[in-house]
This record gives C-alpha cells, sequence and structure tokens, in this order.
C-alpha cells in the first residue's frame, strides 16, 4: 500500500473512531471492467460509488536519474484489473466505498 493510501486509511479509522462508525478494511472482487464495478458483501459498486487510489488506475511515471548514469524517462502505467480480482477497500458514510490495493494470493 502506497504512503499515501496509508494516510488516507489512517484519517478515516480516527474519524470512525471519532464518530463511532464501526466500517472496517472490507474484501472485494472486481466483477465488471466497465464500468468498473466491485463486490463488497454481496452487494456491488460501480464507479459511482467508489473512490480508487491513484496508483491503480492509468498514470505517468517518471523514472529519474540514477547514480552515475544520465537517465530520465517518462512511462504510462495501465491498470492491470481482471474479473475476479481480490482489492481491500473500506466503506465512508453513505454508500461510497474506498479502493486502497488490489491484493493477490502468495
Amino acid at each position: 500500500m502506497s504512503e499515501a493510501a496509508a494516510r488516507i486509511l489512517a484519517a478515516i479509522a480516527r474519524r470512525n473512531n471519532k464518530n463511532k462508525i464501526d466500517t472496517g478494511i472490507l474484501l472485494g472482487t472486481v466483477t465488471k471492467l466497465s464500468p468498473f464495478t466491485v463486490k463488497f458483501d454481496d452487494i456491488s459498486f460501480d464507479i459511482t460509488n467508489l473512490l480508487i487510489n491513484h496508483s491503480l488506475l492509468k498514470h505517468k511515471r517518471t523514472i529519474a536519474q540514477l547514480p552515475d548514469i544520465e537517465y530520465k524517462k517518462e512511462i504510462q502505467l495501465e491498470p492491470d484489473f481482471k474479473i475476479g480480482d481480490r482489492v481491500v477497500g473500506t466503506a465512508t458514510s453513505g454508500s461510497l466505498y474506498i479502493i486502497f490495493c488490489k491484493v493477490v494470493q502468495s
């Protein structure tokens, strides 16, 4: 999990603890790619009800210069979701879910 995702999770936990909301961490399953849909607890949520960690989506990254090697290149990273993939998330107030990361069996 990225540092940013961990900060979000900690903030939600603090808020939920303060408001006495028990949302917990949930394991979901990707059930559809277009529109992107995840099932948590037998209820499906599409992209309108999901906030997804930026690093899981299509984005650009710059590979920086390494010591003693002058190199800089921007690369495009594509999402790698397949139907049946497992994700970790949490519920917020209402029917909004935050997806932190994709998980795999070791």
